[in-house]
């Protein structure tokens, strides 16, 4: 109504007693016209009325009376419709240089305004209901789009599965990347652990072979059971060690994976109390920063059986001390084992790490804790070799990855 007002404004032209109007607001559709109830006029300051569309003057008087630029709104209730009626003031300058304040009235039927509401209805339902369906397409094309990598991810398992190919290929997104790197790392470490497997049982065969042969050659033997005893006792012991050992790896076969880390410090401090009580006269010292906590992902068997060996090796050679030390260097953990005895010959420092190999053969053992140590390392991605301690004993140097979390 308010737009009706200005066309009616800008199409008339205002002279000391009369108005003019322009045809041409009555040619725009929907203006004022009968079918509609649209009517509009105007009346001057004593409430005459100088200009109407039609049929107004018998159905409503407003008063001049309301103040310059204001608009007026309300329903007139003497209607039987309650029409909508928007009054606006203006002073008007007459070529003659007086002001001259009209009142522009629009009056409006609400049928027609009810008949716009319905049409406005549609249309927003209509509007609606094509941006909901645009919406639900849209969404559609975005799930299948996001998709697509894990449906690519899911191919790529089952090529893996097949034995097509041995990870998980292409290039994604950094959250799945991460959950590729992931999958690959399990993948790696499941062939690994079968591969390990497959060369554990070998060599418990081919281990486990040679003293059942020598057994049954001595049955075969018209020589005395007595005579035989110690042969048989070396070839029992021999195979109990070897079944041991293999027992032991599966037990470790674990995957790197999904072990949870664990801080390393209280794990190593219970094991040196232990320790040191099989050798009270030997020091057993441990140098760690107290602001330290690194982890890593190792499962507390694996600590103990890993650091174990190592520790007890060391109490074993050493005078009269041990001393383990933790350092961190970038995203490495580096722990120390050093001690005060003989050391270890440049020579055979890379001989100490094979099963059964050792290096005192009147000091009491198998030779199997070190070769078990270095195995578990290795599964941890770690390292291990010998040096010279700083005491001019052994130095054993184990590295391995700082869990950050």
């Amino acid at each position: 109504m308010e737009n009706q007002i200005y066309s009616l404004i800008g199409s008339i032209n205002v002279s000391e007693n009369e108005i003019e109007t322009s045809n041409d607001i009555f040619l725009q559709a929907d203006f004022f016209d009968d079918q509609h109830r649209r009517y509009a006029y105007v009346l001057d300051e004593g409430d005459q009325v100088l200009w109407a569309s039609s049929k107004v003057y018998n159905q409503l008087i407003l008063s001049s009376d309301i103040d310059v630029n204001r608009w007026e709104f309300f329903r007139d209730r003497s209607s039987p419709d309650y029409s909508f009626v928007l009054a606006h003031k203006v002073s008007w300058v007459l070529p003659s240089g007086q002001d001259k304040q009209l009142v522009m009235v629009i009056y409006e039927s609400p049928t027609s305004f009810a008949s716009k509401l319905r049409s406005f209805r549609q249309r927003l339902w209509i509007f609606l209901l094509i941006m909901a369906g645009l919406i639900v397409i849209i969404q559609m094309i975005l799930i299948q789009w996001g998709l697509r990598p894990l449906a690519k991810i899911s191919n790529q398992l089952e090529l893996v599965r097949s034995g097509e190919q041995n990870n998980i290929e292409g290039q994604y997104t950094y959250e799945l990347d991460q959950v590729r790197q992931s999958i690959n790392e399990f993948i790696a470490q499941e062939q690994i652990q079968f591969q390990q497997l497959t060369q554990s049982m070998r060599n418990l065969s081919h281990s486990v072979k040679t003293p059942l042969a020598i057994l049954k050659t001595l049955l075969d033997n018209e020589a005395s059971i007595a005579d035989q005893r110690k042969i048989y006792l070396q070839q029992l012991h021999s195979i109990e060690s070897t079944t041991q050992y293999y027992l032991n790896q599966a037990q470790l076969e674990r995957s790197r994976v999904f072990t949870p880390p664990i801080s390393i410090v209280p794990e190593l401090q219970r094991m040196i109390t232990s320790i040191s009580k099989l050798s009270p006269q030997k020091e057993i010292m441990l140098s760690v920063d107290s602001s330290m906590d690194p982890k890593v992902r190792m499962s507390r068997d694996e600590i103990y059986e890993c650091f174990g060996n190592l520790i007890e090796n060391a109490q074993k050679y050493s005078r009269s001390k041990v001393t383990l030390s933790i350092r961190i260097q970038a995203s490495d953990l580096l722990i120390y084992i050093d001690d005060d005895g003989p050391g270890i010959d440049a020579g055979i420092r890379e001989k100490i790490f094979e099963r059964g190999y050792r290096v005192d053969e009147n000091i009491e053992g198998q030779g199997l804790g070190l070769s078990i140590s270095k195995q578990i390392i290795e599964k941890a991605r770690g390292q291990i070799n010998v040096e010279t301690s700083p005491f001019g004993g052994c130095r054993i140097r184990v590295v391995l990855q700082k869990i950050e979390h």
